[in-house]
């Protein structure tokens, strides 16, 4: 019978291996969970669960799959408009269902490389492109922030976002301690990021700028001098 998660860690089966604590199973079982950040894993399970729904309502195994099976899947999503990028996504996971179940990976066939190559030459690779934030429009967003502390918090989220170039997560993880203020500027502390998965590291350093208005330095001070007495733990972004 095939595992009901196969996203999650198969449990041991063989009757030659000795009892092990359950408090190191289950650290061991958190340590693989981890590997892969949540929302990369909610992605996984979602798309395996549309490739085992789809599979069921075509009277065919998923569990092992079939090269030729994964094939249509991929073929069947493509004509309903899903982009390459999409498909990769959801072949990536039912590559890393098969794998953590103790199966060979449908990924690498010859068939199914042949239909998502196919699929990618015929519908293009091409990323919908968002327009990028000017500094004039930066501007025309500071000045429509209100009075208060919330409108000083939100000052400095925007332009440190601005200048720092940071993703939403980054910006939104960064907490008092991880900023630092010095001749040059404002220099964080970036701890994780999307490109940094095991937490090395990165040091970013913002220059002052040259009208008051839109410097993350000057915003970022008048955000600490406002708001409540920093602590040690808690997100900058929430204050």
């Amino acid at each position: 019978m095939p595992n009901p998660n196969p996203l999650a860690p198969p449990p041991q089966a063989s009757q030659d291996v000795p009892a092990l604590p359950q408090g190191l199973v289950d650290a061991a079982r958190a340590y693989a969970k981890a590997s892969r950040a949540p929302r990369t894993l909610a992605a996984y399970q979602a798309d395996w669960r549309t490739f085992t729904t789809w599979c069921q309502a075509h009277g065919l195994p998923f569990l092992p799959a079939a090269p030729q099976t994964v094939a249509l899947y991929l073929a069947d999503r493509a004509q309903l408009g899903r982009k390459p990028a999409t498909l990769a996504r959801e072949l990536a996971a039912i590559s890393q269902a098969h794998k953590t179940a103790g199966h060979e990976s449908p990924r690498g066939a010859a068939r199914v490389r042949e239909v998502l190559a196919g699929i990618r030459r015929t519908h293009g690779t091409a990323q919908r492109r968002v327009s990028p934030l000017l500094p004039g429009d930066l501007r025309a967003l500071v000045r429509t922030l209100p009075e208060g502390l919330l409108g000083v918090r939100d000052r400095a989220l925007l332009l440190v976002g601005f200048a720092g170039a940071l993703r939403r997560s980054e910006l939104a993880a960064l907490a008092v301690e991880d900023l630092v203020f010095n001749s040059d500027g404002l220099e964080l502390t970036l701890r994780r990021s999307k490109t940094d998965q095991e937490g090395a590291g990165e040091k970013r350093g913002l220059p002052f700028g040259s009208d008051k208005a839109t410097c993350p330095d000057s915003a970022t001070r008048c955000c600490r001098r406002c708001g409540p007495r920093p602590g040690s733990d808690r997100a900058a972004a929430r204050r």
